[in-house]
């Protein structure tokens, strides 16, 4: 994914459906919720962030809790970034995460933050993603996998009480 400013349009979104995608880079990771018009008012990016991922099968659960909002999540594979190669960040360094707020109705960057994730969080994430890569990838049962847990936990709030690790940014 590139990392968008606010007021960029992203023609991708312009009528897709609201849902959240994560995902990584070489320059850190990208978190965006696309939203459509009537439900924007509800998220504000900055202030108070929680954060759960933890990793089924060769997928990754990544979710996010804006402020008082609910969970969102998004399921993620290393195989299907370009760019990414797991790396581990010393105490005190973490990855960098780029949060974006898309209106599925005209595509347009309405808020954007950056913020950086704690190091035990952020090397977490990383020793997920080179569990997952050195496993191989097989598309249709990453599919399955991430059907499967949706059905298991049909709400996010449900996924995020799995074990996993979390880390909150005020």
């Amino acid at each position: 994914m590139k990392i968008w400013g606010k007021g960029t349009t992203i023609e991708q979104f312009i009528g897709s459906k609201s849902g959240v995608m994560f995902d990584l880079n070489e320059n850190g990771a990208t978190l965006l919720f696309i939203v459509d018009e009537m439900h924007l008012g509800q998220y504000k990016l900055g202030g108070h962030y929680d954060f759960w991922c933890t990793s089924f099968n060769e997928t990754l659960f990544f979710a996010v809790k804006l402020r008082e909002n609910q969970w969102a999540s998004a399921p993620y594979s290393p195989f299907l970034s370009k760019g990414y190669e797991p790396m581990y960040y010393p105490q005190g360094k973490g990855m960098g995460l780029s949060i974006a707020l898309v209106s599925s109705t005209d595509g347009i960057v309405k808020d954007f933050d950056f913020l950086v994730l704690g190091s035990v969080f952020s090397n977490t994430i990383t020793k997920l993603n080179k569990d997952i890569l050195n496993g191989g990838f097989n598309p249709v049962k990453h599919q399955m996998t991430v059907r499967a847990v949706y059905q298991k936990f049909p709400t996010d709030e449900l996924l995020v009480r799995q074990p996993g690790v979390t880390y909150s940014i005020d």
